[in-house]
This record gives C-alpha cells, sequence and structure tokens, in this order.
C-alpha cells in the first residue's frame, strides 16, 4: 500500500443519551458486515433504510453528483445544495449504513465536463474539500448528531470508457483530477481511504480502454500511487470465470506496478433478473449467481486484498441504461423483494 490509510480505525462520538447511544451501537453492528454493499440506482424511499438495515447491508455506493451541489460555476460556496445529500446520508447513518459516495459528473454549468483544464481542476479538487469538511471525519454535518462519517471516497465512475467520462478516455489527465481531489480531501482528513473510479473491465466506444491497460497508464503518471490507496473495478460478466479473470488481470497489474498491497474493491458487480438479454438470468438464475459470486469474493478476500463488495442494485428502475440494469435489483422498482434479496441477507448474516 502506498499512502498510509487509517480507514479500518472506528472512533465513536461522544453520546448524551441511552438512545443515541443504542443507535451508535447499531452502526458499530454494521461495520463488523460492512465487506457486502449494494448500489443504488433512481431515489431511494424513506423505508429502503430499514429493508438494508435488516439485511446487513454494510455499505451503500451513492453518486454524488457535483452539478447536484454546485449547479454553476459561479455559485458560491454558502449557496451549495445539499439538502438531498444530506437526506440520504442522515437517513444510512441512522440505520448504521456506511455511505461510499462517488464524486461524480456533471459538472456545474460553464466548467468543462470532465473538469480537463487546470482551472477546472481546481475548481472539482474545491468540490471535493468541501464535500469532505462536510461529511467526513469532524464534518460540520454531523454536529449535534450520532456520527458515522464518510472514510471513503471514490473519485469519479468508470472513466475508462466514453459513456461516463464524456469523451475519449484520458489516464494521465484523469491522473491530474485524481491528485488534485485527494490532496483536497486529504487537508480534511488525513486517514481517509481514495478510491480510484470504478473501471468497467470492457467498456465500449471511441477510445475506450480495458480496466487492466488502463490501470497500467494510470501509474505511469508522476506520484500517482500517493494520490489513492484503492483500486476499485466493475468485472459484469456472463460467468464467475470471467470475473476472475478480469480480477487477476487487474492485480496483475498492480504487482508488476509494485502495488501489491493496495486494497481492491469491487463497486459494481451483478445481473438482471429478466429472462432474456445480456447478463439476465431470470429471478432464480440470479439469486443463484450472486450466492456464487459473493462466495468467490469472500474466498479471495485475503489474495486479492478485497476491501468490499457492491451488488448492482438495491431496487429496479425501468429507465435503467443498459440491457440488464432495469432489472438489477434485489428489489422490485414497486419493493416486492426477490429471491436474490433474501439470498443476500443470508449471505451477509453469516
Amino acid at each position: 500500500m502506498t499512502r498510509i490509510s487509517g480507514t479500518r480505525a472506528f472512533r465513536p462520538g461522544t453520546l448524551a443519551t441511552l438512545a443515541l447511544a443504542a443507535l451508535a451501537c447499531s452502526a458499530c453492528a454494521a461495520q463488523a458486515g460492512g465487506f457486502h454493499g449494494v448500489v443504488t440506482q433512481g431515489s431511494l424511499e424513506p423505508d429502503d433504510y430499514g429493508r438494508m438495515a435488516s439485511g446487513k447491508v454494510g455499505t451503500l455506493r451513492v453518486a454524488l453528483r457535483w452539478s447536484g451541489v454546485q449547479p454553476s460555476a459561479d455559485t458560491p460556496v454558502e449557496a451549495w445544495t445539499w439538502g438531498a445529500y444530506d437526506a440520504v446520508i442522515g437517513s444510512a447513518a441512522d440505520h448504521g449504513i456506511r455511505v461510499l459516495p462517488v464524486l461524480d459528473a456533471p459538472s456545474p454549468s460553464g466548467v468543462p465536463d470532465p473538469p480537463t483544464t487546470k482551472s477546472a481542476r481546481r475548481k472539482f479538487a474545491k468540490f471535493a474539500g468541501e464535500v469532505a469538511a462536510r461529511y467526513g471525519r469532524g464534518g460540520s454535518f454531523w454536529d449535534g448528531r450520532p456520527a458515522l462519517p464518510i472514510k471513503a471516497w471514490q473519485i469519479y465512475n468508470e472513466q475508462n470508457g466514453p459513456a461516463y467520462w464524456r469523451g475519449k478516455p484520458n489516464p494521465r489527465t484523469y491522473g491530474r483530477i485524481l491528485r488534485s481531489a485527494s490532496q483536497a480531501i486529504e487537508r480534511e482528513d488525513p486517514r481517509a481511504e481514495i478510491v480510484l473510479g470504478g473501471m468497467f473491465s470492457t467498456p465500449s466506444g471511441r477510445g475506450a480502454i480495458n480496466s487492466w491497460n488502463y490501470l497500467k497508464r494510470l501509474y505511469e503518471v508522476k506520484k500517482i500511487k500517493r494520490a489513492f490507496d484503492t483500486v476499485a473495478v466493475h468485472p459484469y460478466s456472463s460467468s464467475l470465470r470471467g470475473i476472475s479473470y478480469q480480477v487477476r488481470k487487474v492485480r496483475n497489474v498492480m504487482r508488476s506496478k509494485h502495488d501489491r498491497g493496495a486494497d481492491l474493491r469491487i463497486t459494481e458487480f451483478g445481473w438482471g433478473s429478466a429472462r432474456h438479454g445480456n447478463l439476465n438470468l431470470g429471478r432464480k438464475g440470479q439469486a443463484r449467481m450472486l450466492k456464487k459470486s459473493f462466495r468467490l469474493f469472500e474466498g479471495h478476500r485475503g489474495a486479492w486484498n478485497l476491501k468490499g463488495v457492491n451488488w448492482f442494485s438495491f431496487q429496479d428502475n425501468p429507465a435503467g441504461g443498459c440491457s440488464f440494469c432495469p432489472t438489477s435489483g434485489l428489489f422490485e422498482a414497486d419493493r416486492d423483494a426477490k429471491p436474490s434479496w433474501r439470498a443476500f441477507k443470508r449471505i451477509a448474516r453469516q
């Protein structure tokens, strides 16, 4: 590992009442099982957090959009809008669920998307620092309430493909954005865990780069190892063999670049419950592959330095943007639980 990260240390706050103490104990219990996580697609309902807590979901991965906080380049910090993210992060904390935020596009109006210029990188770093100052260790959001601060920060999503990078992927440019954002977060929390954007293993489109080649080129950026703690991948595949192949290719790059001690996160993977189409397996097939894949990850947790796994997704979204996304949830859109949710609960409780 190339940076010193204190993310494994839990610092409980001082609690004034027995009710708050009980809530804090719930949070501590969730952290013990934080390996098993989910990703949300679309809006969450108030009751969803209780559902997650009942299923021992340890980590909720959430897209924290830059433009959702700062609408335009000239919006002053005191006018940034935090309400939507306060609600999600606060509700998750109240149920003992740690949030893994993805600091992501789109950029505010008036800023290049992605923020490739020097000025835009400074603005993105300002955003990253402000988010950490609000939700991280000692953050202002936790004043007067039981704290479950954010300890890990993911910088961008699937930056190795044009669908999310919004242009031709460029590891060197991403590395510069990563370095500036990492420094801003560390000024607020020197022990923060900095996570690379989750790399889709085999993206398509103009300039797409597979995850292991992208990572290899990213390591060539000057002083980049100091800018992150954890590599993240999205090893979607029709088979467990395909998942293992993709993860091993990434681990081999980490080893060849003398960074074998760095951690790894699977920040997205999953299958849909529809009966037809790529990565759709039906309801029973989805549950079966969930069980098999989590067993695979748990069995390789030490060998792969695997820090956490996030299933995509918690709930169905009919407007999902890929062949399996609309039915990838553990719950139907109306929150009817699928067999995969029952399988997830059994695994997370072990």
